[in-house]
This record gives structure tokens, sequence and C-alpha cells, in this order.
């Protein structure tokens, strides 16, 4: 009886439990061989989180270092202004104006592009 009660615990949430708590848990008189399917799948639970872990973490790395490049490109990209360069926005000259540099060479004005950053709520 026992025995049977043993076993049923360890099948029933065994994958959140510690093996050695497990094996330690046991009555001597218990044999092995009768724990030994539930203690597998406990043990197989484990691995299986880690490598789930490692494959997302990984992931994680690999988006992180994508955005990272994209950054990277986009920090490199220069903007030329000239006396008859215009918002891309309200196309009013910038010239000596404080301006702000988009993605793809287009430049706004510094009060359209406040304007833009409040309306897209990054602002």
């Amino acid at each position: 009886m026992l025995h049977e009660a043993c076993l049923l615990l360890g099948s029933s949430g065994g994958a959140t439990l510690d093996p050695k708590e497990v094996l330690d848990a046991m009555p001597a008189e218990l044999p092995l061989q009768s724990a030994l399917p539930t203690i597998g799948r406990i043990l197989r639970e484990r691995i299986h989180r880690a490598r789930e872990q490692r494959v997302v973490c990984a992931l994680q790395r690999s988006v992180n270092l994508e955005a990272k490049g994209e950054l990277a490109e986009l920090q490199q990209q220069r903007v030329v202004i000239t006396d008859e360069r215009a918002c891309a926005e309200c196309h009013t000259r910038i010239g000596t104006r404080m301006f702000a540099a988009l993605p793809g060479g287009a430049a706004l004005c510094y009060r359209c592009y406040q304007q833009s950053r409040e309306e897209t709520g990054s602002g």
C-alpha cells in the first residue's frame, strides 16, 4: 500500500519534484526498479526544460544581435543638409535650424519631429 502511494505521488506531479528528494523519501523496502519510470520521467522533464531554456536564450541573443546590427546600420547613415534642403513634413527650408534625421535619409525640422513623436506616443 505504501509502495503504491509513493508511485502515485511520483506519477501525479513528478516533473516538479527533485529526483534526489524523491529517492531520499522513498521507503527502503521499495524496490528501486519500481521507481525508475517516475525518476526517469522527472529527469526527462528537467532535461527538456533545460534544453528549452537554452533555445529561448539563443533566440533572444539572436534577436538582440540583429537589433544591434540594425542600429549600427542606422547610425552609419548620413544626411546632408544644404540651404535648399526642406523638411519632409512641412516643406520649410531647414537651413541652420535644428533637425532630426530619419532612417532612409529623410530630414524633419525639429518642430515636425516633436509633433510626430507626440502623435506616436514616443515622446
